[in-house]
């Protein structure tokens, strides 16, 4: 079954677990045909990396595919799709550079504003109880948002509290499984339409195993997935510009955090 996350794990394995020379050749070749040859086959990327095709098959098994004409056919499909995505979403056009750099950096303070104003002192105080009292936090994203919190995980450890970052395209059952009453699962989600079936079935998990799981959402988010609290922030439907609203947040988090320890 093709899921849009598919070609980001793709991209993300390339990245930061190729560890041999014929991992390197096999991802360098499929990166740069797979999207416009949908045909493409094992024996050809074989034959232009000069690797065997038993070392290609190697390859997409490392990233949890069966086969290669699975992978092909979710990769490539999920690549256009994200790619027509990325077009129907591009700024106006007709704009000059200069007028790109003022909306752009409009719709960024607009989304901060709307976080700041909406700022909810009592829920995040709530959250730093939930991460004080946590045996271990457990923090579910994608890495852009999940870079965000690196220096809240820090700040965790310091106080003696396992947390750890999980990558949604990484983050296996086993890890939802050691789930229990004393686990909090934090979840950021900045689109709706990013929120895959897998993640909402293991966030249903954790909640069954007694975690505690709350969400940072850019939109309503209550029936769609099973949570104790939602946090809201940003506006709905800006997409990447709710990074910064994360951030932004992340930084209060942290502070809030130090100054309750001193």
């Amino acid at each position: 079954m093709r899921r849009p996350e598919d070609i980001l794990m793709l991209l993300g394995h390339s990245d930061s677990e190729v560890t041999t020379q014929n991992d390197y050749l096999a991802a360098t070749c499929i990166i740069r045909r797979i999207v416009k040859d949908e045909s493409l086959s094992i024996e050809e990327v074989a034959e232009e990396t000069n690797i065997s095709s038993a070392s290609v098959s190697r390859f997409i098994r490392k990233m949890g595919f069966d086969n290669w004409q699975g992978f092909r056919e979710s990769c490539s499909g999920c690549a256009k799709e994200m790619q027509y995505r990325r077009l129907m979403n591009i700024e106006n056009p007709a704009w000059s550079v200069d007028e790109l750099v003022e909306n752009m950096f409009n719709r960024i303070i607009d989304n901060l504003n709307s976080t700041k104003e909406t700022f909810d002192k009592e829920l995040i105080e709530k959250f730093l109880s939930l991460m004080e009292t946590a045996d271990q936090v457990i923090f579910l994203g994608d890495e852009h948002s999940l870079s965000c919190f690196f220096t809240l995980q820090l700040d965790l450890i310091f106080r003696g509290i396992p947390a750890y970052l999980f990558k949604n395209q990484d983050v296996q059952d086993m890890e939802i499984d050691r789930c229990n009453e004393n686990t909090l699962v934090v979840f950021f989600n900045v689109e709706n339409n990013f929120l895959y079936s897998q993640r909402r079935e293991q966030l249903a998990n954790a909640k069954k195993r007694g975690a505690k799981v709350f969400v940072f959402s850019q939109q309503p988010i209550d029936d769609v997935i099973e949570c104790d609290y939602v946090y809201r922030y940003g506006l709905p439907g800006s997409v990447n510009n709710g990074y910064y609203s994360l951030f932004f947040l992340s930084q209060i988090i942290s502070e809030m955090l130090i100054k309750r320890g001193v």
